[in-house]
C-alpha cells in the first residue's frame, strides 16, 4: 500500500478556475433551495413514487444526492478536468478508512451497551421487521449518496482549492485556516436551507442546529486534515447520518458515542504518527513528516 496517498497531499492537487469553483458552489446551493422548497410539492410525490416502487432501495434523499453528485461530476471532472485524485479520492485510501469506519461502529455499540448499564437501563435490541437490511440499506444509501457528495465537494475539492489558491498569497499557516473555515462555513450554509424548511425537526431551534452544523463539519474537517482520507470522513459521516445502532438507544446516547469514537481516531491517528516521527528522528531515515500532519501543524 502506498503511505503517501493516504496523506493530505493538497500541493499536488490541480488548480480548477475560480469560475469553476463558483458555477459548482452556486449550482449546489440552487439544487439545495431548489430541493427544499419543492420538497412539499411535485418533486417529493415523484421521489417518493421512486421510493415506493423499489420498495425503499431507492430513497428519495438518495436520488436527491445522486442528482447534486452529477451536476458536480460534470463541472469538476469534465469540465475542469480534474482527476478522482484531485477531489481526496485514492484507491489505497478505501480499504482502511472501511476498517475504521466498521471499527468505529462496533465501538459505538460497545458504548451504547455499557453506558445503558451505567445508568441501569436493560439493554435491547432495536426491534425491526426487516433484520439486518435495516442497518445496511441506510448506511450504504448514505455512503454512496449524501456523505459521499458532502465530503467529496467540502473536504475534497473546495478546501484542497482554497488552499492552493490562498497559500500562493500568504504563508501556509494562514493558507490552511482559510482554506479550513472557508469550506466549513459554505458547509454550514449547506445546511441552512433544510433547518428552515423544517423547523419542526430542530426542538432546540434553528441557532443551535447552525451551531451543531459548524461542530460536526469541523470535526470532520479535523479529520480529514489528520489522516488525509477522504473515504474516512465520508464513512463518518455515514455512520452519524444513518446511525445503524444494534441497540435500542436515545439519539442522544448515538451523538455522544459518534462524537467520542470520532475524537479517539484523530487522537490515536495523531499519536500513532508522532511515534513515527520520533522513530524517524532517532534513525535518521523517513524524517519527512506526512503533509496531513504538516497541515495541521501549520494551523496551530
Amino acid at each position: 500500500m502506498d503511505g503517501r496517498s493516504q496523506r493530505l497531499q493538497a500541493e499536488d492537487v490541480r488548480i480548477a478556475p475560480w469560475w469553476v469553483t463558483v458555477v459548482a458552489s452556486g449550482g449546489y446551493g440552487f439544487l439545495l433551495v431548489a430541493a427544499n422548497s419543492l420538497w412539499a410539492g411535485p418533486v417529493l410525490e415523484a421521489l417518493g413514487q421512486v421510493q415506493h416502487a423499489t420498495a425503499g432501495l431507492l430513497p428519495a434523499r438518495f436520488l436527491m444526492s445522486l442528482a447534486a453528485f452529477a451536476f458536480l461530476a460534470v463541472v469538476i471532472f469534465w469540465i475542469a478536468r480534474l482527476k478522482p485524485a484531485d477531489v481526496g479520492w485514492h484507491a489505497s485510501a478505501l480499504a482502511p478508512a472501511l476498517g475504521i469506519t466498521l471499527l468505529c461502529w462496533a465501538l459505538m455499540q460497545v458504548g451504547l451497551c455499557i453506558l445503558a448499564f451505567a445508568l441501569r437501563d436493560r439493554p435491547a435490541l432495536t426491534a425491526t421487521d426487516s433484520g439486518l437490511l435495516r442497518l445496511v440499506l441506510p448506511m450504504a444509501t448514505d455512503l454512496l449518496g449524501n456523505s459521499w457528495l458532502e465530503e467529496t465537494f467540502f473536504r475534497g475539492y473546495l478546501l484542497q482549492q482554497l488552499f492552493r489558491r490562498m497559500v500562493l498569497r500568504c504563508s501556509r499557516r494562514a493558507a490552511w485556516w482559510c482554506a479550513a473555515l472557508g469550506a466549513l462555513l459554505l458547509f454550514v450554509l449547506a445546511h441552512v436551507p433544510r433547518f428552515i424548511g423544517s423547523p419542526e425537526d430542530l426542538p432546540a431551534g434553528v441557532g443551535l442546529a447552525v451551531l451543531w452544523a459548524a461542530c460536526f463539519g469541523g470535526l470532520l474537517t479535523v479529520v480529514f486534515l489528520v489522516t488525509g482520507n477522504l473515504f474516512l470522513c465520508v464513512g463518518l459521516h455515514a455512520l452519524h447520518n444513518a446511525r445503524p445502532m444494534l441497540l435500542a438507544a436515545p439519539w442522544q446516547r448515538v451523538e455522544i458515542m459518534w462524537w467520542v469514537v470520532t475524537l479517539a481516531v484523530i487522537l490515536v491517528w495523531s499519536v500513532n504518527e508522532a511515534r513515527k516521527r520520533a522513530r524517524a528522528a532517532r534513525t535518521g531515515t523517513g524524517a519527512h513528516a506526512p503533509a496531513s500532519q504538516e497541515s495541521v501543524r501549520d494551523m496551530a
